[in-house]
């Protein structure tokens, strides 16, 4: 896909249209990690919050499903809802 930098603001950025943010998983807001390679490579990563397996433990044991984002938290039984500060 060939993009071009563009001017926001008195800044210069690349704008992500919806289908490209769609097939990465990213969200407005969400961070990324930014690698320059050897050459002049950029590789953007995004970053995602784990939980500790003491977390997950405790939302599958009891099928609380959490508001937090990571894959596994689809798998949780119960409509329930519980917030975790991870």
């Amino acid at each position: 896909m060939l993009k071009s930098i563009t001017k926001i603001g008195n800044s210069q950025g690349l704008i992500l249209d919806a289908a490209l943010l769609e097939l990465s998983g990213l969200r407005v807001g969400d961070q990324v990690n930014i690698t320059v390679h050897e050459g002049g490579a950029i590789t953007l990563t995004p970053v995602r919050r784990t939980a500790s397996p003491e977390a997950v433990t405790f939302i599958l044991d009891r099928g609380w499903q959490c508001r937090i984002e990571p894959l596994w938290c689809r798998t949780a039984r119960a409509r329930r809802t519980v917030d975790l500060a991870l």
